[in-house]
């Protein structure tokens, strides 16, 4: 079985081979077997072969593949269309307005967006300040706690249940004003009391 298995082989490599370069040629070896090449020894008698041309057909499928190739053509029931992220127009922060300074001695602050159409199903609203992600929600109005003074940058983004970015705001700068704790200053009568 195995013998048979190369010699088909080989047969079907040099049809292969002959036909991509030159003739088939056929002849017999010493032993009387029949052999085929581009090139017949030298001494024997090598008889070129006419073959007829090569066809190509599709492989034969397992029942299962083409039962499921069928099921493919087969119309199947409507199925509900998945719904498409809306294309947002605007995304904007309306509050704080750019450069504004915030007087906010607790250094609590309320943040407001803006965005046309609504906020789709599915979707949500990531806000960041400084870099670094501080809310997230379906809600358009934010109040941070517990911001340091001084200067701070914040922008949002929309994003969808597969976590891509649809729109995001421009990066808006801010100002968080907080009142200082007074030191007591000691007094004379301070002084002289500690003594």
């Amino acid at each position: 079985m195995g013998v048979r298995r190369w010699l088909l082989s080989g047969l079907f490599l040099s049809l292969c081979c002959a036909l991509a370069q030159a003739d088939v040629y056929r002849w017999k070896d010493a032993s009387g077997r029949i052999i085929y090449g581009d090139n017949p020894p030298e001494g024997s008698k090598g008889a070129p072969l006419d073959l007829p041309p090569l066809t190509i057909s599709d492989g034969l499928k397992a029942p299962e593949a083409q039962q499921s190739q069928a099921e493919k053509t087969t119309p199947t029931p409507a199925e509900p269309e998945q719904k498409k992220d809306v294309k947002y127009e605007s995304f904007e922060v309306t509050a704080p307005q750019k450069d504004e300074a915030l007087r906010a001695n607790d250094g609590t602050i309320s943040i407001s967006l803006k965005l046309e159409p609504d906020l789709q199903s599915g979707h949500s609203v990531i806000l960041y300040i400084d870099g670094k992600q501080v809310a997230d929600g379906t809600e358009l109005n934010y109040s941070i706690p517990n911001l340091d003074r001084g200067t701070h940058t914040m922008f949002a983004v929309i994003k969808n249940s597969e976590d891509d970015i649809l729109i995001n705001t421009e990066v808006t700068t801010f100002h968080v004003l907080r009142a200082k704790k007074k030191r007591k200053l000691k007094t004379t009568e301070d002084e002289t009391s500690s003594k």
